[in-house]
């Protein structure tokens, strides 16, 4: 009997053992699903910027020459209040409008996911070239003022 009640005690502590690590591991799991939310919302901001700017149907390769001079544009200029302020203004310009504006037809769950999938690439070419360490304001500000020097 001593044995069986030393084998006893010995897979219940194996099994604790066990529980905890699971515990661990689910924890690990939450945090770094909560990184990828968290990057993945950030991405979605900045994505959503050009469908803002009516730009998604601009080719990749268009999008990553217009990032690649924004963030050009942005770190040769010291004094960013300029585009902060333009970029503000048309936010709350649009947000205005997003009130008084009808609602749009609701997308399928499929059309939003590719809808999404599209705005989060887009943030990806974003991140690729360090716009998401400025804020929203500042790389609108640019976007706003890159398309009026084109015009």
């Amino acid at each position: 009997m001593s044995n069986l009640s030393l084998y006893a005690k010995k897979l219940h502590i194996l099994q604790q053992k066990l529980h905890r690590e699971e515990l661990k591991l689910a924890r690990l799991k939450t945090k770094a699903n909560a990184e990828r939310r968290s990057d993945a919302r950030r991405k979605l901001r900045l994505g959503g910027l050009i469908f803002l700017m009516k730009w998604e149907t601009i080719s990749e390769e268009d999008l990553e020459n217009l990032c690649s001079t924004i963030s050009s544009t942005l770190k040769e200029k010291n004094d960013l209040d300029g585009y902060r302020i333009h970029g503000e203004n048309t936010l709350k310009l649009i947000e205005k409008e997003k009130q008084n504006a009808p609602k749009k037809e609701n997308l399928s769950e499929d059309d939003w996911r590719e809808l999404n999938h599209r705005k989060i690439s887009i943030g990806g070419l974003m991140v690729k070239y360090e716009l998401h360490t400025y804020s929203r304001s500042v790389v609108l500000g640019a976007l706003l003022d890159w398309c009026s020097s084109k015009s």
